[in-house]
């Protein structure tokens, strides 16, 4: 499983590798194969994932900001440094008062390329 889009010259901070960009959900794959697909995820206000189903298992770890994630009638907040498991094929919707970044990691999952979340239930709230 070869890794992409992170530094090898010196380290840096996670968050910082994507970025906020109003009306779009700017996505880095950090790494993928067919048994798992791990991204860096950058929200700005307002937007999220919308009535996502993913084919396994996702973690969502918050690296900055706040995000929600609601799955059905139940909705999780979450803080920067917490984690939340959603189990495989559960609809569910990712969401932040404010502008958030995260980790998602997706067993099973192909991974979408570099750019901006385009497809599967992805897209802005509002």
């Amino acid at each position: 499983m070869p890794f992409v889009n992170l530094p090898v010259d010196a380290p840096a901070k996670l968050a910082t590798l994507v970025g906020h960009r109003m009306g779009q959900q700017p996505t880095r794959c950090l790494t993928r194969d067919e048994d798992v697909d791990v991204r860096l995820l950058a929200f700005s206000c307002g937007e999220g994932l919308v009535d996502t189903r993913c084919a396994a298992d996702t973690l969502y770890l918050v690296l900055e900001g706040m995000a929600q994630v609601t799955c059905g009638n139940r909705r999780v907040a979450l803080c920067a440094g917490e984690v939340l498991r959603v189990p495989a094929k559960v609809a569910h919707s990712v969401t932040g008062e404010g502008g958030f970044k995260m980790l998602q990691i997706a067993l099973g999952d192909a991974c979408e390329p570099d750019g901006v979340l385009d497809a599967h239930g992805l897209g802005v709230l509002g």
